[in-house]
């Protein structure tokens, strides 16, 4: 059986929405993380707040790049040989 996808749009489309998801996951927890520093460590200043939501941004779009080069790599299927 094949495992390549019949259709490469919507698996890419598929995986645009993960990454849309992820990315709103992560700027939720950045955003509660910095928040939660600047409170505790940095006496309400808002530096924490905005690296923290920068780092997040960033692994976001590392996942989503990553994601959508495995996507876009050609699926080219194994061909079995018999042994001679």
């Amino acid at each position: 059986m094949d495992d390549c996808p019949k259709f490469l749009e919507d698996e890419y489309s598929w995986k645009l929405r993960i990454c849309r998801n992820d990315l709103i996951v992560k700027l939720i927890g950045g955003t509660a993380l910095g928040y939660l520093a600047k409170c505790l460590f940095t006496q309400g200043r808002k530096w924490p707040v905005f690296v923290a939501i920068g780092f997040a941004v960033g692994m976001a779009a590392e996942n989503c790049k990553r994601e959508l080069n495995v996507t876009m790599t050609p699926c080219i299927p194994n061909k079995k040989t018999k042994p001679s």
